[in-house]
């Protein structure tokens, strides 16, 4: 059992190094075919012949080990005053220079194949016999052991070139991994969570000692129902993913009371803004709030994304409001400029128990790094128990799309 084993994971390795193995095959048909063809070999040749051949078999197993003596044993065979020229070690050592050069997880074994390339390229002319000297094509191959290692250099080159294609690869999949995970973030943040905790607030003002018993009761299920719905989607999928992401809350936000779901920038309509502000009006219209939000300038002038963007920050800043802030006068306003260049004012009053939450909260976390990256600048401010928020969008260009560049093919 132990012998198969043995024999079972010899011949993976084989299989595992499949161009060690066929050019291991070849040098040893050479080996053969001139041993063959060649009369009159010392007894000297024929051992080191025999060694070459057997580090011929096993170079698949160990490629650098058995290259680095398949090149110590060709200089030995320069360097001994004896005839080794049949059979020939060419093959198996242009080979084995190639082996040793063309990783470069350990340069030892680079600077060993450049030390054993010169050092045969000297043994030709250092201690070998008269006869050997006077055969020029031997002088001339072993030349080519600088081809060799050239060779080694060239496919080390090519796979340190497709190692940064393949991380730049894996660099742009996981950024667009990344942003797509963002998006689904502010989704959850700017459409469900802030229409569910709308809901609750609600709920929250209905006079229920003026409704029946059992209506009152059917109430404080739907508001609690509502409650739990908002808050395992809170602790099992939007924790998770702005841990995933990177984001970390200032505060530890807990329940629907001070932190609840904010929003930022996810949503994709094509033109919503004007009816986002109308939306955000009557929803904080609805809960004692009095104001009306303005659009100045055509939404007409904004791309796509940018308009993206502007309905997410409003979506987040109304949010804000209805939940952070105090029922009364508010101000928000949207300026399109004629360059597309747009800027957000917002301001109103703080309840008094978030005085010390309402500019910590994970909304404008989201909120600041989608600013962030459109590279556009945000202010805020709650002196005075008052929050004002101003934020300035440059227009939308080729800055916007950062991505990872790939390496030259």
């Amino acid at each position: 059992m132990k012998a198969k084993a043995f024999f079972s994971r010899m011949g993976r390795k084989y299989l595992d190094n499949k161009a060690d193995s066929v050019a291991s095959a070849l040098c040893l048909i050479f080996l053969v075919l001139e041993w063959a063809t060649s009369t009159d070999i010392p007894l000297h040749a024929s051992i080191a012949g025999a060694l070459y051949g057997f580090l011929l078999v096993i170079l698949p197993l160990e490629p650098r080990k058995v290259s680095i003596a398949i090149a110590l044993l060709s200089v030995c065979t320069w360097v001994i005053p004896l005839d080794f020229t049949r059979p020939s070690n060419y093959w198996g050592t242009w080979y084995a220079l190639i082996v040793l050069t063309r990783n470069d997880d350990f340069k030892a074994h680079s600077i060993t194949a450049y030390v054993l390339a010169l050092a045969n390229i000297i043994g030709v002319y250092v201690g070998i016999s008269d006869s050997v000297r006077t055969r020029r094509s031997i002088v001339v191959l072993c030349l080519t052991y600088v081809v060799a290692v050239g060779i080694g250099e060239l496919l080390k080159f090519r796979k340190r070139a497709d190692a940064l294609q393949e991380k730049a690869a894996l660099a742009n999949t996981e950024a667009a991994y990344q942003k797509e995970r963002t998006e689904v973030l502010h989704k959850l943040h700017d459409s469900v969570a802030a229409t569910l905790t709308y809901s609750i607030l609600l709920c929250r003002q209905i006079d229920r000692k003026h409704l029946p018993k059992t209506e009152a009761q059917q109430l404080q299920q739907v508001e609690a129902s509502i409650t739990a719905a908002l808050n395992d989607m809170r602790e099992g999928v939007i924790e998770p993913t702005k841990a995933a992401l990177g984001f970390k809350d200032p505060k530890n936000e807990t329940l629907i009371q001070p932190q609840s779901k904010k929003s930022s920038p996810s949503a994709a309509q094509t033109d919503e803004l004007a009816e986002e502000l109308n939306k955000a009006r009557q929803n904080l219209k609805n809960l004692g709030f009095s104001g009306s939000p303005t659009l100045n300038g055509s939404e007409n002038l904004l791309t796509q994304e940018m308009k993206t963007a502007v309905l997410g920050i409003v979506k987040e800043l109304s949010a804000n409001i209805l939940k952070h802030g105090k029922p009364g006068v508010y101000y928000l306003s949207v300026i399109v400029h004629d360059d597309g260049t747009v800027t957000i004012l917002s301001s109103n009053g703080i309840a008094a128990h978030e005085d010390s939450t309402v500019n910590s909260n994970s909304g404008l976390l989201l909120m600041r790094r989608k600013i962030s990256e459109l590279d556009g600048t945000f202010g805020v401010n709650n002196s005075d128990g008052e929050w004002t928020v101003s934020i300035k969008l440059p227009p939308i260009t080729s800055h916007s799309q950062k991505t990872i560049t790939q390496p030259p093919q």
